[in-house]
């Protein structure tokens, strides 16, 4: 089976030095704001994304990609996600960063170079070696995903790359075959129609009338991109999913619903690597990991030190060390009694 099986981060970012064994299933990564855990998930990406579209998309023979490399197109693809000019900035107190990804039994090494990458060891990895890389970012991208599929527009705007692409995908028809068509009827089932597109965008047929995407609650959209991913087969079991932030523009019963679509795509041999702040999911997703047999679940807590962020791994949340959710849980648990004593001493 072929997946991500560990990451080495050097001197990237707020990493001094970190190594991270992953689960073939389910990574979800957890701590307070700036400890990293979207530069994970965007570092991974741009390495699979770039192998993705140069074995799959990429015209060697025209002149006007110029692109050559393997490792050039990595290079873009982490600038564009970053949305930086060059990968300078992604040091860590001016020493050159480093890379390493150990993916189905392959090493691939990128460092920088100053402003350029550096190719250390670049396996070369054919169409059938790999998996395609979607990521799916916090703000939904249904509504305007014409305008978003056009990189000059998002920058315009201060968003990275990962929302063009997630647009491109938007763009795509409908296959005829769908991989995971039990599960596309599920969510059909849990938005309570079918989503549909024409000459003016996405909408949901109801009651005889077409309500579009900008009539549409944003958590409805976020779960119906993931639908339309799976009717293209952009998500099938060939996938590796990144989702940052899924709970943004969910409440509580759709969150429930969105745990039980990532159950099914990893039994489905989907890999998904997940940042997220929310509680309710880390805990259905850990008593997921506890009681499912056969679940592939691990839970990474990042965490800020002196030396940089450091991190640790646990199959269930109450194992994890330095868990920022729980303990903000736990403090809230605290004021409350502070309240109630001090309202019964009032009295």
């Amino acid at each position: 089976m072929k997946y991500i099986n560990e990451i080495t981060l050097k001197n990237f970012t707020c990493f001094e030095n970190e190594t991270i064994n992953f689960s073939k299933g389910i990574n979800i990564f957890l701590g307070k704001n700036g400890v990293g855990k979207t530069h994970l998930l965007k570092i991974l990406f741009s390495h699979f994304k770039a192998y993705w579209f140069y074995e799959n998309e990429y015209d060697l023979t025209d002149p006007e990609n110029g692109r050559t490399t393997i490792l050039e197109e990595i290079n873009e693809k982490i600038e564009d996600c970053f949305l930086l000019e060059n990968i300078e900035p992604l040091n860590r107190n001016d020493k050159n960063f480093e890379v390493s990804i150990n993916y189905n039994n392959h090493n691939i090494i990128t460092s920088s170079d100053g402003e350029r990458l550096m190719g250390n060891t670049m396996p070369i990895l054919r169409k059938n070696e790999l998996k395609n890389a979607i990521y799916i970012p916090p703000s939904e991208v249904m509504t305007a995903f014409e305008r978003f599929a056009h990189f000059s527009e998002i920058k315009s705007m201060n968003l990275d790359a990962t929302y063009q692409y997630i647009a491109k995908h938007l763009q795509e028809d409908k296959c005829s075959e769908v991989e995971f068509e039990s599960l596309n009827k599920a969510i059909e089932d849990h938005l309570g129609g079918q989503i549909e597109r024409d000459e003016n965008g996405f909408y949901q047929q109801k009651n005889g009338k077409k309500i579009y995407t900008s009539l549409m609650a944003d958590g409805i959209k976020k779960i119906a991109t993931i639908k339309h991913l799976i009717e293209t087969n952009n998500i099938n079991s060939n996938t590796i999913l990144f989702i940052d932030e899924p709970e943004v523009h969910l409440n509580p019963f759709l969150l429930n619903k969105f745990v039980d679509i990532l159950i099914e795509l990893e039994a489905s041999g989907v890999q998904l690597f997940i940042s997220s702040h929310d509680y309710l999911i880390t805990y259905l997703l850990s008593l997921k990991s506890e009681y499912q047999k056969n679940s592939n679940i691990c839970f990474y807590s990042l965490t800020e030190t002196d030396a940089g962020t450091k991190i640790s791994s646990a199959s269930q949340v109450a194992h994890l060390e330095n868990n920022s959710i729980i303990d903000e849980y736990n403090r809230l648990l605290e004021i409350e009694h502070e309240y109630f004593f001090k309202e019964d001493l009032n009295d």
